[in-house]
């Protein structure tokens, strides 16, 4: 996918002339990267070429140890939005929530995971596991407001244990789940190979 959305702009840059030399003092290594891409997309692209060029965490370790410190810095911007509802706080838990996103695409990149294929996987989970719920409340003839959420989570408990949510559509998830598998091989064929610890 990631290989794709490169292809593609490269080949509108080339139809268009915008193709450059980078001889210029003001380019970037950042500059092939579409702002156009869905955020996560954008977000991986920006972390890949950074980390080429050895801007990059030692191990896997220290981004988790970056992102225990995103969450906490989430947590504090919550609580002063909390404290004053003001939009310039508003506009910090929104900065603070796209640093946690970030984060969280740098450990999908060095777990060779393609962020926007994985999301993918957990809306198409989510989507079956509340489809699922919404058939036992129906079969039970209940309404969601009138179900607390402890019993919302009951079948889906035990839609766990008995593999009945998956049941469905798990082709699909499969079929996805093998690109992903196979565009990270494709990756790891281009990148320089990166330990999960040093």
């Amino acid at each position: 996918m990631l290989r794709n959305w490169e292809a593609i702009k490269a080949e509108e840059k080339r139809a268009a002339g915008k193709v450059h030399e980078r001889k210029s003092a003001g380019v970037s290594i950042l500059d092939g990267v579409s702002t156009r891409a869905p955020a996560l997309m954008e977000a991986h692209q920006i972390s890949t070429k950074v980390a080429r060029v050895g801007f990059d965490w030692k191990d896997v370790e220290e981004i988790f140890a970056k992102l225990q410190e995103e969450l906490d810095e989430l947590r504090e911007a919550i609580s002063d939005h909390a404290n004053t509802n003001d939009e310039a706080d508003h506009t910090h838990v929104r900065e603070e929530i796209g640093d946690l996103l970030f984060v969280i695409t740098n450990i999908a990149r060095r777990l060779n995971v393609e962020p926007e294929a994985a999301l993918k996987l957990s809306n198409r989970k989510f989507r079956k596991r509340f489809r699922f719920l919404e058939d036992k409340l129906s079969a039970a003839d209940r309404k969601f407001e009138d179900t607390s959420l402890e019993q919302m989570e009951e079948p889906l408990a035990g839609s766990k244990e008995t593999g009945a949510v998956n049941a469905e559509g798990s082709t699909a998830d499969l079929q996805l789940q093998r690109g992903c598998v196979r565009n990270a091989a494709e990756r790891r064929k281009n990148l320089q190979p990166m330990a999960l610890s040093q």
